[in-house]
């Protein structure tokens, strides 16, 4: 059956999210088959600063 994981995280560089998103896919290597991973950036703004917002969508098959 083909699920979904989303992921997101709110920093500066991607490190945080490909950490996430790295150790899910390591956690459940034996698990799952992989079969698309998408990611979207987005920019919000709060007063002085900006914040990016990184998100991405694992999309597989339960083995």
């Amino acid at each position: 059956m083909e699920q979904i994981k989303l992921f997101r995280s709110k920093a500066i560089l991607p490190d945080a999210l490909e950490t996430q998103v790295n150790n899910f896919l390591s956690e459940n290597e034996t698990k799952i088959l992989v079969k698309d991973i998408q990611y979207a950036t987005a920019t919000t703004v709060k007063e002085n600063s900006d914040q990016f917002v990184w998100s991405a969508m694992v999309r597989y098959e339960v083995l």
